[in-house]
């Protein structure tokens, strides 16, 4: 037990987890005493997110390269325990009857970003996983809107706005897509230095 709690606390996995479940709590208030903003649940995914990527590396990279771990494997399934967390403090906030969100599209908005935050941790390193995701999310609630015209989405606008988009087979393909080359670069690969 001893060696997965160093894992978690050189991940700052527990500040990570903290951290979600107090913004998440918010937003679980503010969509109760507001009417429902459709922004908000990509807000609750999109901060679980964001804060999963500083965690995808260690303090010493090279360090973290010569232990005698099976780095692929505890790669999958941190990612997967991100995803599985993210989805899970999202959608905690139901048993009191404050839901922030429908479970399909928090599962979807959950692989697709946490998918996102792994393939940038891969690419760009762990320190930057945070900046495509949040990004793209804002992209997606304030300006990509405005480039259609109004009426029925384009597939084009259903995959470059998949994580503010009702559920359909563009917006899911897109997000698990995103989740699978993510986790599989970041497995194989580890974070960028």
């Amino acid at each position: 037990m001893r060696p997965l709690r160093l894992y978690l606390r050189s991940r700052r996995v527990p500040v990570a987890l903290a951290t979600t479940v107090t913004t998440v709590a918010g937003l679980a208030w503010l969509n109760r005493v507001t009417d429902h903003t459709p922004a908000l649940p990509l807000l609750a995914v999109l901060v679980g997110a964001a804060l999963t990527g500083p965690g995808l590396a260690g303090d010493d990279i090279e360090l973290d390269r010569t232990a005698a771990w099976r780095w692929p494997l505890w790669r999958t399934v941190h990612i997967g325990a991100a995803g599985v967390a993210v989805v899970a403090v999202v959608t905690a906030p139901a048993v009191v009857g404050a839901s922030v969100a429908p479970l399909g599209q928090v599962l979807r908005d959950a692989v697709g970003l946490v998918g996102l935050v792994a393939l940038t941790a891969a690419t760009l390193g762990a320190q930057h996983a945070w900046i495509p995701p949040v990004t793209w999310s804002l992209l997606a609630l304030t300006v990509l809107p405005r480039l259609w015209p109004p009426g029925e989405p384009t597939l084009s606008e259903r995959v470059l706005t998949w994580m503010v988009q009702p559920a359909g087979p563009a917006p899911t393909t897109t997000a698990v897509t995103l989740g699978v080359v993510g986790a599989i670069a970041y497995a194989a690969r580890g974070p960028r230095r």
